[in-house]
């Protein structure tokens, strides 16, 4: 490895150029980063660079005797640059994110028994740059906080009750079991047992993912309101709080739904779920909710029945919404004429990835 970085083997990864990854860090742990592009800028004292090749680990084999491979960081598949700063050699192991029984090779900072440094010189390791969660991993974390906390829409507290509900059977959708139905990602109730659908997408960026996620959530909606029963409600519940489908870890012993919403809220009494026709409110919750998403959300409250409906055929005209778009003007327009209330925006704070 050389003291000052080699030429760009390639415009695919050569200096000021990003790549599929970008130019930012890929890796770090201590005070080594691993970049997929060349260096930027001035160094800091003490920073080496070097060139890792396709199909092997950056730290292993060819690098100093001091830069073994740590756990946890996968092989390199293709050439990138590395930048390998020393940490401080008082830093406690932890600063490392090393933890339990390999702290102990750590201590001071030196490699110790196990192998991955000469103790005469600091030791570095590499930690995986935090990532951004897709959507279904951003499901799972925000699954884990409203199931504990509840959530707030509009300044209004909500229970949790299921989520990936399909309808028309209400069944929970789960890749190992039952798929082929439309779901809802979430399905909340107030204090007053009035449920709110919620469709959740990491971020809505142009005019037509607005209609598209509008459409989506609007049809689960109506669905989810026209097939509804005591029994599948119980069902969808139970199924999603016995942890039968993952996200969370059921209790030995699940409360039924009423005294749990009774429960939540801190009600005298329980609530039951009326019988006969009721409206699902609607909720689309975003990160990042784009320039359109106002204007659009808008207008799309304005518009019912059939000139939603023609509208929503004149904006989304791809084949890739098609499905969506027949969903929802497979509704009637007496249907979507029930839905009185205005579709409600939610921004989320993306919890911490692991």
């Amino acid at each position: 490895m050389q003291e000052e970085p080699p030429r760009a083997r390639s415009s695919r990864t050569s200096p000021g150029k990003r790549s599929r990854h970008g130019a930012a860090v890929v890796g770090r742990r201590g005070g080594a980063e691993i970049g997929s592009s060349g260096p930027r800028g001035s160094s800091g004292p003490g920073t080496r660079w070097g060139w890792a090749t396709p199909g092997t680990h950056p730290r292993s084999g060819s690098g100093p005797r001091d830069v073994r491979r740590p756990h946890g960081l996968p092989v390199m598949l293709r050439p990138v640059w590395i930048r390998i700063t020393p940490p401080p050699r008082r830093n406690p192991p932890a600063a490392h994110g090393i933890r339990g029984d390999e702290a102990a090779s750590y201590a001071d900072n030196r490699g110790g028994s196990r192998g991955y440094a000469d103790p005469s010189t600091p030791c570095y390791a590499l930690e995986p740059a935090r990532r951004t969660m897709n959507e279904h991993e951003l499901q799972g974390r925000l699954t884990e906080r409203w199931t504990a906390e509840g959530l707030q829409i509009d300044g209004r507290r909500y229970f949790l009750v299921a989520w990936e509900v399909m309808s028309p059977s209400w069944r929970i959708n789960d890749a190992g079991k039952h798929w082929a139905e439309p779901s809802a990602d979430f399905l909340v109730v107030d204090e007053q047992m009035r449920f709110t659908v919620v469709e959740l997408k990491r971020s809505i960026t142009g005019v037509k993912p607005c209609w598209l996620v509008l459409s989506q959530v609007t049809h689960r909606a109506v669905e989810l309101a026209r097939t509804i029963t005591q029994a599948k409600l119980e069902q969808a519940y139970s199924a999603c709080w016995s942890g039968a489908h993952g996200r969370v870890h059921g209790p030995k012993s699940l409360l039924p739904l009423a005294e749990h919403h009774r429960q939540f809220f801190g009600l005298a009494a329980c609530v039951q779920v009326g019988a006969g026709p009721r409206e699902f409110h609607r909720c689309v919750a975003a990160q990042d909710f784009g320039r359109a998403w106002t204007s659009v959300v808008r207008e799309f409250n304005r518009l019912d029945g059939n000139a939603l409906l023609a509208r929503v055929r004149s904006e989304l005209t791809s084949k890739g919404a098609e499905r969506e778009v027949n969903r929802l003007t497979a509704i009637s327009a007496g249907d979507l004429d029930r839905l009185r209330s205005p579709v409600t925006s939610l921004e989320v704070v993306s919890p911490m990835p692991c």
